[in-house]
C-alpha cells in the first residue's frame, strides 16, 4: 500500500511524499528536518541500532512509545505516523 502524505517544510512549502513503511516515512521526515539517524537517537531517547532497524524496515511497527517519541523528536504529531502502523498491524 502507498500513502500519500503531506509534509510542510521549514519554509512553509507543502510537498506530497510517496511512502510505504513506517520507515520509509521516518527517512523522508529525517530528510525534511535536515536530520540523521543519530540526532533522531538522541532526541528520542532510543538506541541507535534500534533507529536504524526501524527505517530499515527491520522492525515494521514499533511501540506505541516509541512512535511517540520518534514523532516528538521529529516535531511532528504522532498522527502522521497512524496509516503506517494501522497498515502493518
Amino acid at each position: 500500500m502507498h500513502l500519500l502524505i503531506f509534509l510542510n517544510n521549514t519554509q512553509g512549502h507543502r510537498r506530497v511524499v510517496d511512502v510505504v513503511t513506517f520507515g520509509e516515512l521516518v527517512l523522508k521526515l529525517l530528510e525534511e528536518k535536515g536530520m540523521n539517524q543519530n540526532q533522531l537517537a538522541l532526541k528520542s531517547g532510543l538506541s541507535r541500532p534500534h533507529i536504524n532497524r526501524i527505517v530499515h524496515g527491520e522492525i515494521l511497527a514499533p511501540s506505541i512509545d516509541n512512535a511517540f517519541a520518534i514523532a516528538d523528536a521529529l516535531g511532528v504529531d504522532v498522527n502522521v505516523f497512524r496509516l503506517c502502523l494501522d497498515d502493518e498491524e
